[in-house]
C-alpha cells in the first residue's frame, strides 16, 4: 500500500476466501489482515450486469463506513477488468475516483491494483497478489 506518491509502500499479508453466492450470479470475497498495524477485514461483491454489459464492484470494510462502489469493463485480450469509481474521503470532504484492475494472471494466481489521486497526480495506492 502506498499513502501518496512517491511514498515507500508498507507490505502486509493475509487471507481470503471467495464464493459464489445467489446461484452463482454474485462472487462474495472476504479479505481479512493487517493495516497500519490494526486488522481489517473487507467485504467485495462482484457481479456481472447482464442488462448493462458490465461489472459491478461494492467494497466495504472495518476501517471505515462508506462504500466504494466502481463498474467495470473485461479486456479479453489481458484478462483484466478495469474498473472506474468512487468513495467518498472524509477528510477532504468529497468523492475521489479511483480505478482499479482485477487481472487474472492463471488459474492460480490474481492481481488486484488500485489508482488514486493527491494532489493532482494519479499514483498507485494498493496492490494485492491473491494465490491458492
Amino acid at each position: 500500500m502506498w499513502m501518496y506518491p512517491g511514498a515507500e509502500p508498507t507490505y502486509s499479508e493475509g487471507t481470503a476466501t471467495a464464493e459464489m453466492i445467489l446461484g452463482g450470479r454474485y462472487l462474495k470475497m472476504v479479505n481479512k489482515g493487517m493495516v497500519m498495524g490494526m486488522p481489517m477485514e473487507g467485504w467485495s461483491l462482484e457481479c456481472y450486469d447482464n442488462g448493462k454489459m458490465e461489472f459491478t464492484n461494492i467494497w466495504i470494510d472495518n476501517m471505515g463506513t462508506g462504500m466504494a462502489i466502481s463498474k467495470g469493463k473485461w479486456n479479453e485480450a489481458d484478462n483484466t477488468i478495469t474498473y472506474e469509481g468512487t468513495m467518498y474521503d472524509p477528510i477532504e470532504k468529497k468523492e475521489m475516483p479511483f480505478t482499479s484492475l482485477a487481472k487474472k494472471l492463471d488459474d492460480n494466481n490474481s492481481l488486484f491494483e488500485m489508482y488514486m489521486e493527491y494532489q493532482g497526480q494519479k499514483f498507485k495506492s494498493l496492490e494485492i497478489k491473491y494465490s491458492r
